[in-house]
C-alpha cells in the first residue's frame, strides 16, 4: 500500500470507494490477509489515539477516518456485504429483506441445514457434527460466491437493459443466499458457545 494513501487522512480521501481505500481489486474474491493487513496499516495511521495532542479539527478528522476505515473493513470482510457493495458500485441496491426468487434447491438446502443444526444439541459427538455442518455450509458459501462473481462480471460487461435486469436479479439472489449462510455460521458459533457452557 503506498505511503501517500496511508499518510493522508483528510476528508477527501474518505470519498474513495472501500476497495480503493483498502488497496484491493474491486472483486468478490479478495485476499482476506491483505484486507486485514491494509486495515491495520490504515488504522495505525488514523486512529484517534495518535491525535490526542492535536487540534480539534485533526481529532475530528481522525475520528471520521477511523469510522470510515472500520466501515470499509467490516463491509469487505463479510461476503454478502462485499457482494452488495460491488452491486452498489454498479448502481444497484440490494434489499436484504426481499425473498429469494424461486430456487427450490437452495430452499431444500436451507431446510436441511436447519434440521441438522437442531439435531446437534442431542447428538453424541457434537464437535464432529458441527465441523461437518460447517464444511457443508462452507462449500455452499464457496459455490454461491462463485455464482455471484460470474453474475457480477456479466453484469459489469453487459449493456443491454433486459439482460442487466436479469443478471442483477440473479446476483441479488446470490447475495441473499450468502447472507443466509453468514447468519447460519453465526448460529453455529452461538451453538458452540452454548454447548461449551
Amino acid at each position: 500500500m503506498p505511503d501517500s494513501a496511508l499518510n493522508n487522512i483528510d476528508i477527501k480521501s474518505l470519498s474513495a470507494n472501500y476497495f480503493e481505500l483498502l488497496n484491493l481489486p474491486a472483486a468478490f474474491d479478495i485476499d482476506k490477509k491483505v484486507l486485514r493487513k491494509n486495515y491495520k496499516a490504515l488504522m495505525s495511521i488514523c486512529h484517534p489515539d495518535r491525535f490526542v495532542a492535536k487540534s480539534d479539527a485533526e481529532k475530528s478528522a481522525a475520528v471520521l477516518a477511523t469510522a470510515h476505515v472500520t466501515q470499509a473493513f467490516n463491509t469487505l470482510k463479510s461476503p454478502p456485504q462485499r457482494a452488495s457493495y460491488l452491486l452498489e458500485l454498479l448502481g444497484y441496491a440490494v434489499n436484504f429483506n426481499a425473498s429469494l426468487s424461486t430456487d427450490t434447491q437452495f430452499l431444500m438446502e436451507q431446510l436441511e441445514l436447519r434440521e441438522s443444526l437442531e439435531k446437534l444439541v442431542s447428538c453424541e459427538d457434537p464437535d464432529a457434527e458441527i465441523q461437518a455442518l460447517m464444511d457443508h455450509a462452507g462449500s455452499l458459501q464457496t459455490k454461491e460466491g462463485q455464482s455471484f462473481q460470474a453474475f457480477y462480471e456479466q453484469l459489469s460487461a453487459s449493456v443491454q437493459t433486459e439482460s442487466r435486469e436479469s443478471l442483477f436479479q440473479n446476483a441479488h439472489d446470490s447475495v441473499l443466499k450468502l447472507r443466509f449462510l453468514e447468519k447460519f455460521f453465526e448460529e453455529i458459533d452461538a451453538l458452540q458457545h452454548k454447548l461449551l457452557d
